[in-house]
């Protein structure tokens, strides 16, 4: 991930609470990594949805794995 995209996703949350939350997974090294295999995220995707926690193969795999059930970009079954 780029300088100019970690400002851009930075400025996206600015005032939100998601905004300490990604600035804590920046700091401790986790952030931009899928959640499950580790496999770094795409910047531009992250850029688009500054919370995705999950790649695309392992979103898919989690889908499958739930009988098909729909998650959110960040890996979490939306409420309902």
């Amino acid at each position: 991930m780029t300088p100019e995209q970690l400002a851009a996703i930075r400025a996206h949350l600015e005032g939100t609470a998601e905004l300490a939350r990604v600035d804590r997974a920046i700091e401790d090294g986790t952030y931009g990594t899928c959640a499950r295999c580790g496999e770094e995220l795409d910047g531009e995707q992250l850029v688009a949805r500054p919370l995705l926690g999950l790649c695309p193969d392992c979103l898919g795999g989690l889908a499958a794995e739930q009988g098909g059930r729909r998650f959110g970009i960040c890996g979490v079954r939306p409420r309902r």
